[in-house]
Formats: C-alpha cells, structure tokens, sequence
C-alpha cells in the first residue's frame, strides 16, 4: 500500500531527510553540510510511503513567478516503481492548482533527463556540474486554464458599484494580500525589533533572510540575528551560525559557526545539536574531527527523536 503526504512549509520535514541522506550524502557523495539549504524551510516536501516506510521523497518552492522542484529522491531497493514520477506529478500539481506559477523548474541529473520529459519538462541550456554530478536545467511552461473571474467581476460592479469590485479583485489577489500582509508584518517586526525584544529581532531577521515583505538583504538579516543571539535566543543563534558557515551576509567563517551552533545546541535547538554532530563526526572543518563531542551531540539531538541523529549515533558505535 503506498500513499503520499505532504508537508507544509516550515513544518518538520525529517521524514523527508530519512531519504535524502541515504541517498544524496551517502550513495552520492553530497557533503553533508550542503543537502539541507535554507529553501527546505520554504518548501511543500512530498513523502510517499510503501507500508507506512518513508521511500521517496521531492520539495517544491516559489521565486517570484517561477515554482522549483527538486531533492527528488527514492531508496535504493525501492526504485523502478515510478515512486520518482509520483511524487514529481503531485509537486507539479500543487504548483499549477496554486496559481503561483508561470514555469517549473529543476536542475535534473543527467541520468534520468527521459523521466522528465516524459512529463513535459524540456532542456534549456548546457550541461553543468553540480556537487560533481552532471545536471541539466528543465523548464515546463504551465498552461493556465481560462479564468471567468472578469465576469464576476462585471456581476458585482452592476451590482454594488465600482468600489465594491475593487475591494473584490484586491481579496482574489492572492500574491498582492500575501505581499501586503508580509509588509506589514515586517513593520510591525521592526517596531518591536527596535525596541530590543529579541523574538521580534530573530522574526524581523527572517524576513531579511528570506526576503518576506521586504527586499532580501542578507547583511541586515545577520545584523538582526546577532542582537537576538546575544540575548540567548537559540533559532537565531542557529541562524547567525548558518550565516557564518554559508557566508550569507558575512565572511565565511566555520569558527564562529560553530561558535554560534554550539551556544543554540546548549539551549537545546535539535538542528544546531544535529549539525554538530555531523561537523565533529566527519572532516567536513580540517582539524575539528572528534567523535566523542560526535556523539555527545548526537545524543542530545537523539533525545528529542531526531531521526538521523539515531541512525548517525548507531552508525558511529558499530
């Protein structure tokens, strides 16, 4: 029996990374510290279950007008079952049905360009290397149905006037509500930002970090996290470390990464205790390799039912 779920954005997507990591980190050699990004946070993650097992998995997320697919994952004895075009359709329809999307996009693995075209998707552009793999960017244009909404439109303003048609069209904009309410939310943040509460500081750090409401800017956003952190709150803490090791807003530096991760893993923020476990465990940093701070990291994220944590700590004890 086989069904698929989907998580929202900013919901736990660990079920996806039990798929993931077998088969990005360690059949394809991906870096560790590179498979999770900061899109995973944004993203609709597709998890389709044979028997109630997580097999395979993919992400969807939107920029601007265009809608991207990827981390399209099945386990190794669960392949050539069309799971990968399952999930692929199911992200492909959340994409359309929103109305978000002109295109979908993905950067597919060479090997299996045919799935993909097999769904509509078409190459544009060269081949390219990503984490040493062979890729090329797919587009599928999407073919929106025809819209009656001018008609009800025209109903109401014969009906209740010009005004009224107007608030009517401002409510079916969805992209423009969102964006307006993002922007004011933003403000409000940046009120109470200003007046030193570290939760709205972290909150008004996000919405540069992801441009929510605001243009993106990722100095500002390492300006915000720093206020909050340094009055202990462990997501930014998190946060700012993330911003040292990717080098958004800031020089890279792995130090003060690890520096800012160890401060949120103290507080007990399971990602920041998970990623430290994985730093000390493998030579991602040269000279930080040691596997009892490892394990003493796993453990801690093991105890709040991090699922790769547990796999991790009994990998390192065998």
């Amino acid at each position: 029996m086989t069904e698929i779920k989907i998580i929202m954005p900013g919901e736990d997507f660990s079920e996806a990374m039990k798929i993931r990591f077998p088969v990005f980190v360690t059949e394809q050699k991906v870096p560790q510290d590179h498979e999770l990004d900061e899109n995973d946070k944004i993203s609709y993650h597709a998890v389709l279950y044979e028997n109630e097992t997580p097999v395979a998995c993919g992400r969807l997320y939107y920029t601007d007008t265009t809608a991207h697919i990827g981390r399209v994952a099945v386990l190794k004895e669960y392949r050539r079952k069309g799971y990968a075009t399952i999930v692929c359709k199911r992200l492909m329809d959340i994409a359309i049905s929103s109305r978000k999307a002109d295109i979908i996009t993905l950067g597919a693995q060479k090997y299996i360009v045919e799935l993909y075209k097999k769904l509509g998707f078409k190459v544009v552009g060269d081949e390219y290397l990503d984490e040493n793999i062979p890729h090329l960017k797919m587009d599928k244009v999407i073919k929106k149905k025809k819209s009656y909404i001018n008609k009800t439109i025209l109903f109401i303003f014969l009906a209740i006037g010009v005004v009224s048609v107007f608030l009517v069209y401002n409510f079916f904009n969805t992209k423009n509500t969102v964006e307006n309410i993002d922007k004011y939310l933003a403000q409000d943040m940046a009120y109470h930002a200003k007046n030193g509460d570290a939760e709205s500081q972290y909150n008004y750090a996000e919405c540069f970090y992801y441009g929510f409401g605001i243009k993106q800017d990722y100095e500002q956003a390492v300006y915000w996290f720093t206020k909050a952190a340094e009055q202990g709150h462990a997501k930014a803490q998190y946060f700012l470390g993330k911003c040292y090791f990717d080098g958004n807003g800031v020089d890279e530096n792995s130090e003060q990464g690890m520096f800012w991760y160890e401060k949120a893993g103290e507080q007990g923020h399971v990602e920041a205790q998970f990623w430290l476990g994985v730093f000390y465990n493998f030579d991602n940093i040269p000279g930080i390799q040691d596997y009892e701070k490892a394990v003493y990291w796993y453990e801690k994220a093991a105890g709040q039912g991090y699922e790769e944590a547990i796999r991790l700590l009994k990998e390192i004890r065998e």
